[in-house]
């Protein structure tokens, strides 16, 4: 659940319009929630969002008024952005005979739509402001800007009134999430399952809603429909500034799920581990799982860059690691990157790192530099008071410049990144900082260095050179000496060919968390 709710975050990026986005995250639920054998779990998926009828296409509005009526020009409009489903007919949205466009023109009409209703009412939603003027209400910071809906059994159920496509498709339970955003704006995910889902399994999707949530707020300015030729207005346009409490206050919330199922997780597993030896398994799964959490699937691209990043936890990965990286974009054509390593192992370290990372995205937003960045994050892990734990990390900025890469570097107490030139030349980049989370005063220094086409900036954490076999470490020397030979070789080449040579020379189980990551100019 944590590994599905990281991979929604990443699907605004390179999403041209709302629709597109929707379409991506329905179709990445439907083909991903499959039982242990690869079947699909989910019969039809289908994302909503509120619109003014005066802010729909013209074909969407000629619909509402065909099915609904013509509601007036302010009236709060349900309408379907994505659909993906098992039938031909539900994987386009204006298809769609009853539900692509729903007028919600007062609370009394709402309670004569069941489903509606109840969607709107388990998701927090006050059906009189959503309505009404007052819609900017519905996200005021004193409620929780997501939430979860679910109809435990959906045959019979008065929430359902399509009860004939219950029986024909089978469909088991009803489930769904989302919230109101900062704009007033409200959307929302439906899933038909095959299965029955209970309740403790629904309440996971808490960290699934605020994951669509903080990718929904990065859309707020795109178009909603691929025909729009610009940029829409929001009903309540965003500062910058309202945008940035927004996004760190919907971070708090996610890490406060992470933590929450990070240790309570991790100690049931420890107490099972203790009473039988075959739990050792299931323990060791989660703690891929939890650590899926805390590591990217896979690295995003952007323009002029290769990326490509290797992660291997300590020994057989039954235990929680505390190496972590992270790449996302900042604004225009700026992209923030950390890479770190808490100190320990466990549900504490686990725990740390999901501080560290979300502390960091929050802080990379409106933070004046990589200093600020880190001296943020510091202050943090005073305030954790996580037993003595500590962590040391760098934070760049990365931006694409004529054809090159600027990298704007700050560390924090962590190994230098060695800098693989063209010609085969190897030189460590970056200023000495302090490590983070120990010092009353800690100081650090922000470093530039540009990437020209075919250099690549390799960073990593001491389990690379720290590495052993024996008495012997892997060292700097050895390292610069085999990036050496990588002159000319892609990102993810680079990084699996360091990857794999560190892992042969301590043997089959390295002995600390290993995580490098390459940038790549092209």
């Amino acid at each position: 659940m944590v590994r599905l709710a990281g991979s929604l975050r990443d699907l605004a990026v390179g999403s041209t319009s709302i629709v597109e986005f929707a379409t991506r995250v329905c179709t990445h639920l439907h083909e991903h929630l499959v039982d242990p054998d690869g079947t699909r779990q989910t019969v039809l998926v289908r994302f909503y969002g509120t619109l003014p009828y005066a802010a729909l296409p013209a074909e969407e509005q000629e619909f509402a008024t065909r099915t609904w009526g013509r509601p007036g020009d302010d009236a709060t409009c349900l309408t379907l952005l994505g659909t993906v489903g098992t039938e031909a007919d539900w994987n386009d949205r204006r298809l769609s005979r009853g539900h692509r466009v729903i007028p919600l023109t007062d609370a009394h009409q709402v309670e004569g739509l069941p489903m509606v209703a109840a969607l709107l009412g388990q998701l927090g939603i006050d059906i009189e402001s959503l309505v009404s003027a007052s819609a900017h209400l519905l996200h005021d910071g004193s409620a929780e800007p997501y939430g979860v809906f679910h109809v435990p059994n959906a045959t019979g159920s008065p929430v359902i009134p399509g009860q004939d496509f219950v029986a024909d498709h089978r469909v088991g339970s009803v489930l769904g999430f989302g919230g109101a955003l900062p704009t007033g704006e409200v959307y929302a995910v439906v899933m038909f399952t095959r299965v029955l889902v209970p309740r403790e399994t629904a309440q996971l999707f808490e960290n699934v809603a605020l994951s669509t949530s903080l990718a929904a707020l990065d859309m707020l300015a795109t178009p909603i429909f691929p025909t729009d030729a610009t940029a829409r207005v929001p009903a309540r346009p965003l500062s910058d500034l309202d945008r940035s409490r927004s996004r760190e206050s919907m971070l708090d919330a996610l890490l406060e799920v992470h933590e929450r199922v990070a240790v309570s997780e991790s100690d049931t597993a420890r107490r099972a581990l203790d009473r039988a030896r075959h739990e050792a398994e299931r323990y060791g799964q989660l703690a891929r799982t939890l650590q899926a959490s805390l590591i990217p699937p896979e690295l995003p691209t952007f323009h002029g860059a290769q990326t490509g990043a290797f992660y291997r936890p300590a020994g057989d990965g039954s235990e929680v690691g505390g190496d972590f990286y992270d790449l996302f974009p900042i604004r225009d054509a700026v992209w923030g990157f950390v890479l770190g390593d808490v100190s320990g192992k466990g549900a504490g370290a686990a725990a740390l790192t999901a501080l560290a990372r979300y502390t960091v995205r929050a802080a990379a937003f409106h933070a004046d530099s990589g200093v600020d960045v880190l001296a943020e994050l510091d202050e943090a892990l005073h305030r954790h008071e996580a037993d003595e734990r500590y962590l040391t990390a760098l934070f760049a900025e990365v931006t694409p410049i004529d054809g090159t890469l600027q990298v704007d570097l700050t560390l924090g107490g962590h190994p230098s990144p060695l800098l693989l030139r063209r010609d085969g030349s190897v030189e460590a980049v970056g200023e000495p900082g302090s490590v983070l989370g120990l010092l009353p005063d800690p100081s650090f220094r922000e470093t530039r260095c540009v990437l020209q086409a075919g250099d690549a900036l390799i960073a990593f954490t001491d389990g690379v050179t720290e590495a052993r076999r024996g008495s012997e470490q892997y060292g700097e020397e050895r390292l610069r000496s085999l990036l050496e030979d990588c002159a000319g070789l892609s990102a993810d080449e680079i990084a699996a060919g360091v990857g794999d040579a560190v892992l042969r020379f301590q043997g089959e189980h390295a002995h600390d968390d290993t995580a490098l990551v390459v940038l790549r100019c092209t």
